[in-house]
């Protein structure tokens, strides 16, 4: 069995599809300790990526809100030696002319040269007045972040072809699940368009693709390839699904994009947020872009693990 105290990174999972994803992304696959502290019914995949021991962890059940603290709480009983921290999965888009996000993108919370980045952890006041305290990555991996930004610029970020990679090979993925779907599939509604709630059938069925409902975009060099966006998430108590909310903190804040597993974890174990598109924190959700997107968090969350491990006293 593995022995507890030979991990350094906790990576956490809010969602069994972000669990499943994150996974297939091991070296090296490790089995789980024949004791963990009381009370800690996390689920746990343990392995090695390049020269670093990983934990990745996962609630009982998929999340409410607070989930993230007490896996992290948890883990760090059962893990002692635990101190890198990474939440890694799925999060709604919150796209602007300064900011050109898709389905599919990734949003790193994490300064910028252009900016400020972290995580607003977000209340239903604050919310309505765009309040909040921007809780900053913690300093080592935000490092990493910035290393990764250099490499990425100098030499492509490859997380397209990792993705294949691992759904080449996998024998416990639904590839048609965690395969980037059409970009057809990729709408961004005009904020006025509001997808009917007591309607049961798809939003391409329900609201359609007519060019005036949708937001125009100017077509991209390569519609396969994720961009990495660095800057400041929202963390909400609950679901963001209001176009003109999204908007206003937005540019009230530069908010790239929304989520809510990151409200009360960065309190207890200081993380790296790292979130790839599945939405775009309207009323327009569905789950067609949520498996590729926690497959473009897990890809960018090994690169980081792998770095890591090239850096002298992290």
């Amino acid at each position: 069995m593995s022995d507890p105290y030979n991990y350094k990174f906790g990576w956490l999972c809010a969602l069994t599809l972000e669990f499943e994803a994150s996974k297939e992304f091991l070296d090296e696959v490790h089995p789980t300790p024949a004791r963990l502290a009381p009370y800690d019914d996390n689920r746990y995949a343990l392995g090695r990526i390049g020269q670093q021991n990983v934990v990745i962890a996962a609630p009982p059940q998929d999340y409410g809100f607070g989930t993230a603290c007490l896996m992290a709480l948890n883990m760090r009983q059962s893990f002692p030696n635990v101190t890198l921290g990474l939440l890694v999965g799925i999060g709604g888009g919150a796209p602007s002319m300064a900011a050109d996000i898709r389905l599919g993108d990734l949003v790193v919370g994490c300064p910028s040269q252009r900016g400020d980045g972290g995580v607003i952890q977000l209340g239903s006041d604050e919310v309505r007045s765009a309040r909040g305290e921007l809780n900053l990555p913690p300093p080592a991996l935000a490092s990493i972040a910035r290393r990764l930004a250099s490499q990425h610029d100098a030499f492509g970020h490859q997380l397209d072809q990792s993705i294949d990679d691992v759904l080449g090979r996998t024998t416990t993925l639904d590839s048609a699940t965690f395969t980037r779907p059409d970009r057809s599939l990729d709408r961004l509604h005009k904020p006025d368009i509001v997808h009917p709630l007591d309607h049961s059938s798809g939003c391409s069925a329900t609201c359609g693709s007519v060019p005036g409902q949708l937001m125009e975009r100017p077509e991209r060099a390569s519609s396969w390839t994720p961009y990495i966006h660095y800057g400041i998430i929202g963390s909400c108590n609950y679901v963001m699904k209001d176009a003109y909310a999204r908007d206003g903190l937005s540019a009230a804040r530069d908010i790239l994009c929304f989520e809510m597993e990151a409200a009360g974890l960065l309190d207890v174990f200081p993380s790296l947020v790292i979130r790839g598109i599945c939405d775009y924190s309207d009323s327009h959700k569905s789950k067609e872009w949520q498996g590729h997107a926690a497959m473009v968090a897990a890809a960018y969350a090994r690169q980081v693990v792998e770095i890591t491990g090239q850096v002298a006293n992290l």
